[in-house]
């Protein structure tokens, strides 16, 4: 990529952290499928406590980006034997030894996942990679700014994908029709979500910035204001790609990552190419409605009938009350807009119906399942 020397130096050393991520993500995965989710949360809080406490305290007393990706390690190692205590204490798992039969079925399924893994990767990177050769380190720092409070919400539609996923896995094999209930819920209920933050992103973004950066980073404002719309399409994605590996068709949640990459990989190259860091937040924002538009075509094909337009009318219609709301009200503090159109919003999604009672009755369903 023809990085400088200390880049490619911070490369190597960041490389040792792979070693405890293995062990994070093999204990998660042993975590999950017992459905012991929370302890998850226990220890990416412990390892996060101690990357950010640990990395202030470097900053302020002057330390260097070396000292602070030996911390990252630090960190990840203690979030890594904290998950292998509680894999060890609260499941099956007393030791650990080959099993031969379960290894050669996981052999099988290795080329599978790991194309979609590294394709999934590349999806999120790929802007920053090409941002960085055609607009320049600037305007990488700007895109990066507005990515970093996105991701944070990207996180967020991967962790509800994860939660639901051994529930789906569980009532595949008993009720097709729950099978679907379930994953329509799960999508009309992250969709609820998203629009609300995306739209209160949008009007907030030029008071959101400035408290977060400085007014410095005023560039990123608009950013922003049309990457955070990403997070409703790929809202839905997670919860399908998961819907599809519960039935056995991971192929094509891999074959969906492969069509996302193409895509964000050519709508990048053309749109920064024309409008240069705002193009390539256009880009990704374009890319995840291929990514989630693939991903409903295969479960409309394969598990069941699915509409692409899903039901965004009454969401819709509670984010613009509260986004007129927002704008009426903008001069005011923005904890207290927040709060504010979060109650109006919520009002409007319980009045208007959207959240109904056969949702609450179907939440205590699978409760009673467990």
């Amino acid at each position: 990529m023809n990085y400088e020397a200390a880049a490619a130096e911070a490369s190597y050393l960041m490389t040792l952290c792979l070693i405890p991520m293995g062990v994070f993500y093999w204990c998660r995965a042993v975590l999950t499928g017992h459905e012991k989710m929370e302890y998850m949360a226990y220890a990416r809080f412990l390892e996060n406590v101690v990357k950010v406490s640990g990395g202030l305290t470097l900053l302020i007393l002057g330390y260097g980006v070396f000292h602070l990706i030996i911390l990252i390690i630090l960190s990840k190692t203690i979030g890594a034997m904290a998950m292998l205590f509680f894999a060890r204490k609260h499941t099956i798992i007393t030791k650990l030894r080959w099993e031969l039969s379960t290894l050669k079925s996981m052999i099988r399924h290795i080329p599978v996942f790991f194309v979609t893994t590294i394709f999934n990767s590349m999806f999120w990177a790929t802007p920053i990679i090409i941002l960085s050769k055609i607009g320049g380190v600037d305007a990488c720092g700007i895109y990066s700014a507005a990515y970093k409070l996105v991701d944070i919400l990207v996180c967020v539609s991967a962790a509800f994908g994860q939660a639901v996923f051994p529930v789906i896995s569980r009532i595949s094999t008993q009720s097709m029709e729950l099978f679907r209930t379930v994953c329509m819920k799960s999508m009309k209920l992250v969709t609820i979500i998203t629009i609300a933050i995306a739209a209160g992103g949008t009007l907030l973004a030029d008071k959101i910035i400035p408290l977060i950066y400085g007014a410095d980073m005023h560039a990123a404002i608009p950013v922003l204001q049309i990457l955070i719309w990403s997070i409703v399409p790929f809202g839905i994605v997670p919860t399908l790609a998961y819907a599809l590996v519960s039935r056995n068709l991971q192929k094509f949640d891999m074959v969906s990552n492969i069509c996302a990459f193409i895509s964000i990989l050519s709508f990048t190259i053309i749109f920064t190419t024309m409008y240069g860091v705002t193009g390539t937040a256009i880009a990704t924002l374009t890319a995840t409605v291929v990514f989630s538009v693939v991903q409903v075509y295969y479960i409309h094909k394969y598990l069941f009938p699915i509409s692409i337009l899903l039901p965004f009318g009454k969401p819709l219609f509670a984010a613009a009350i509260m986004s007129l709301l927002l704008f009426i009200f903008r001069d005011n503090n923005i904890f207290a807009l927040v709060m504010c159109g979060a109650a109006v919003y919520l009002g409007i999604i319980l009045a208007t119906g959207t959240v109904s009672t056969s949702d609450r009755r179907l939440y205590r369903q699978l409760r009673a399942l467990k």
